[in-house]
């Protein structure tokens, strides 16, 4: 597959991500092994619904973004649906799998459930896949008042402020059980911010990682910093400057939460 820029190329690399912390899966849904309707909602570059078409020839699936732009070559029981996923769904069947990953807050995830419930199947699943702000660490050695403790909190009140919080995915199983789902399983991941992990998956990932967040650090934070909370571009960029020093340095075992949720219509 071709892709035509550089958000193209982040996005295929943590494709792979991805790829690596769910054990080589696509996803972790005990779905049919014979899907005829799936769904992908914030497709991006397709790395994740090209590789699922290919699995499962036989299903029809649906590719849903604002844009397909950066896409070049697709399956052929692919279906590109150019469609804002936040607006009333006018789909024509019902989906044995629904999939998101990684939407960046552009879908207002309530309403998202709630669809996601009216176009399962029964006994259909939908599955979230969602890195989590703010970055944390389990042994320590991330200090609350370090600059990157300090980015992650900024990071998450700024992205409250534009109502687009980046610490939603901790209430993703509250609210799809107000949705009306009743079978709900979830697991927590960490992608690692760089690769002090002593296995050698860990330091893959967190290789990975470091790479994909060094690329785009300044894009996300300076349009946050800037338009959210009011600070100078000189003063982002040498905020940024201990932040990325900080992320490169392997005796701080932080992380990112990765959520996967999946869950299950009734069965009628």
């Amino acid at each position: 597959m071709e892709v035509c820029s550089s958000r193209a190329g982040h996005e295929s690399l943590q494709h792979q991500l991805f790829h690596v912390t769910l054990g080589g899966k696509l996803y972790l849904s005990p779905t049919t092994e014979t899907p005829q309707a799936v769904l992908d909602i914030a497709t991006g570059d397709a790395s994740w619904v090209l590789d699922y078409a290919n699995q499962h020839p036989s299903a029809s699936v649906i590719a849903n973004d604002t844009s397909h732009a950066q896409l070049k070559t697709a399956a052929p029981n692919i279906v590109l649906d150019v469609g804002d996923a936040n607006e009333n769904w006018t789909y024509s069947c019902q989906f044995d799998f629904i999939h998101c990953r990684q939407h960046h807050r552009r879908i207002e995830e309530r309403k998202l459930f709630e669809q996601g419930l009216m176009f399962l199947k029964p006994g259909g699943w939908m599955e979230m896949q969602e890195l989590c702000n703010p970055v944390t660490s389990d042994d320590g050695t991330l200090d609350e008042y370090s600059p990157l403790a300090k980015w992650g909190r900024l990071i998450t009140e700024a992205s409250a402020q534009l109502n687009r919080p980046v610490d939603n995915p901790t209430h993703y199983a509250s609210w799809m059980r107000k949705a009306g789902f009743t079978n709900i399983e979830t697991v927590v991941y960490k992608f690692p911010t760089n690769p002090w992990p002593n296995d050698e998956k860990g330091k893959l990932k967190g290789l990975w990682n470091l790479y994909n967040v060094i690329q785009r650090l300044d894009e996300f934070t300076t349009v946050l910093f800037t338009k959210v909370l009011g600070w100078s571009r000189g003063d982002v960029d040498a905020f940024l400057v201990d932040v990325r020093k900080q992320l490169q340095d392997k005796n701080t075992h932080a992380y990112w939460p990765v959520w996967v949720l999946c869950l299950q219509s009734f069965l009628g």
